[in-house]
């Protein structure tokens, strides 16, 4: 976790979470915090004029010019709170939120991207508009979900949220394996039975992950109630005392479940664990 790119739209909720990354790369020897704010003017083309356009374009070049004084003052607030050698750069976009991740990702090789949770009536809305769900899917590094009233720690226990049929596929596991090192915290396995599931099928994938996971000394949770899956994770947490919940997501995987709009209400407004998503192929 050498570079961590935080989203920002300036708002309350953006600037906790990159607080939150401020911490995580304190206590994760990280290198450098890169801040992406993104922003899109489409021009107007509709009156065929060229004063139209023109116009556009002048309002484009004082929004980028505001956004890139906004940037500067929210680095100089939060370079303080990072400790010597840590470097922190701003990048601004005009283009949509996943391209820009991406491709920022891609030029400055980032590690983990961090973004915060606004709170609004509808599900899944995350920074810049987008949703949860959609960025989750399309964000092509290790996503790190924070919401608005997280506590500003360094997660003292985890929460792995899982299928176990997804969890024995080896990148998944790898990769896991390296944050779970890095976050040296006791791990809470997690699984919720669904109907079609037959338990003694469930238990011995169970046993199979425990033993791959056997170096973090992992407890073992598999929950069957009524209660939505999100139900069952804040309550887990708060049993647990746990400040961080991992997910492992390949695409149209497991993690939809979680993010169901029945639970993702929940789960992303009213907990204070933060979600760590880890992809896989």
């Amino acid at each position: 976790m050498k570079k961590i790119l935080a989203l920002t739209d300036f708002s309350e909720d953006a600037m906790h979470a990159l607080e939150y990354a401020c911490n995580f790369a304190n206590n994760f020897n990280a290198q450098e915090i890169v801040v992406l704010n993104t922003y899109e003017i489409i021009p107007l083309y509709d009156t065929g004029e060229t004063a139209a356009l023109s116009i556009s374009l002048q309002q484009a070049e004082e929004l980028e010019s505001q956004r890139k004084i906004e940037l500067e003052k929210l680095l100089g607030s939060v370079k303080p709170k990072l400790d010597q050698g840590i470097k922190i750069s701003s990048h601004l976009s005009n283009t949509n939120l996943v391209d820009a991740v991406n491709d920022v990702c891609l030029s400055h090789n980032i590690d983990l991207v961090v973004m915060g949770i606004k709170v609004k009536d509808e599900l899944e809305q995350v920074l810049l508009g987008s949703h949860v769900h959609r960025a989750i899917e399309k964000i092509e590094r290790p996503v790190l979900v924070v919401p608005a009233n997280a506590d500003i720690t360094i997660p003292d226990k985890v929460i792995l949220v899982t299928n176990f049929y997804e969890s024995h596929n080896k990148t998944a596991l790898e990769r896991l394996k390296l944050y779970l090192r890095k976050l040296n915290a006791p791990v809470v396995i997690m699984h919720k039975l669904v109907k079609a599931e037959k338990r003694t099928e469930i238990e011995k994938l169970a046993v199979e992950l425990v033993e791959h996971l056997k170096e973090f000394n992992p407890q073992l949770h598999i929950i069957n109630n009524e209660q939505q899956l999100a139900e069952n994770v804040n309550q887990l947490a708060q049993n647990q005392n746990a400040s961080l919940v991992i997910s492992l997501h390949k695409k149209r995987g497991f993690f939809s479940r979680i993010f169901h709009k029945s639970t993702s209400k929940y789960l992303a407004w009213h907990s204070r664990v933060p979600l760590l998503v880890l992809h896989f192929e």
